[in-house]
């Protein structure tokens, strides 16, 4: 990828908010899991950073991470919110930036970058009950972005209003549209989804309305494993 040495192809690349939330399936979340991770904190610190078990540098790492995502409290329900960012940062949304910043520097093929923020159509409504309620907020969860329905008896998509129809309508019309022509924009998608590029970085934000947005999704997170890339990794 950094040298540019891959099929040259027009990319739809994007997120949704909370990514992170796939921990409730692989991982599991409950006192016993926190527990170890609280005796733990190194876990938290991503492979690759590529930081030597037991070194001085995988220790800061961990200083600087627990800082940066907890502010120094330990994990929690009362911090499981906090959690499930710092996992959707280390397992989707730094890689795709990575991603995307090759793709933009080494591809002669348009890239369209996206950030999902439609929480209406979002499963964690119905799949996390009881203890698991706690992980409900406003924020799109892993699979939000799915042009999929789901009805398997015990998680049912919800249903789809006028309003939401129009919406996915217009989402299924832009992935054709790209699959076809290798551009996602059409008469009704509301705005001109642009293409990504290193001096204009943007992205479309897809949410009840789709607006562009310039800059990189999720900026400040992104910038904070920027730097830790850039301090750690040397190769």
């Amino acid at each position: 990828m950094e040298r540019g040495q891959f099929t040259q192809v027009p990319v739809i690349l994007g997120c949704s908010v909370r990514e992170g939330t796939v921990a409730t399936v692989f991982d599991g979340l409950s006192d016993k899991r926190f527990e170890f991770i609280n005796n733990n904190p190194e876990v938290l610190v991503p492979s690759f950073l590529g930081l030597k078990e037991g070194s001085v540098e995988k220790k800061e790492a961990e200083n600087e991470i627990w800082t940066f995502y907890f502010k120094g409290k330990p994990l929690s329900w009362d911090t499981i919110h906090e959690y499930l960012v710092c996992q959707s940062d280390i397992q989707f949304n730094f890689g795709m930036e990575r991603t995307r910043s090759y793709l933009v520097e080494k591809s002669t093929a348009p890239v369209y970058t996206y950030l999902y923020t439609d929480h209406s159509r979002c499963l964690c409504q119905l799949q996390y009950v009881g203890e698991l309620s706690k992980l409900l907020s406003s924020e799109t969860c892993h699979g939000a972005d799915s042009l999929f329905t789901m009805d398997s008896g015990a998680i049912k998509t919800p249903d789809i209003t006028p309003e939401g129809r129009e919406v996915i309508m217009k989402h299924v019309k832009a992935w054709t549209n790209f699959a076809t022509f290798g551009d996602p924009n059409h008469e009704h998608l509301g705005t001109v989804w642009e293409k990504d590029s290193v001096d204009s970085p943007c992205f479309l934000e897809m949410g009840t309305s789709w607006i562009l947005r310039s800059g990189l999704t999720l900026p400040d997170r992104i910038g904070f494993w920027k730097r830790l890339t850039g301090k750690y990794c040397k190769v």
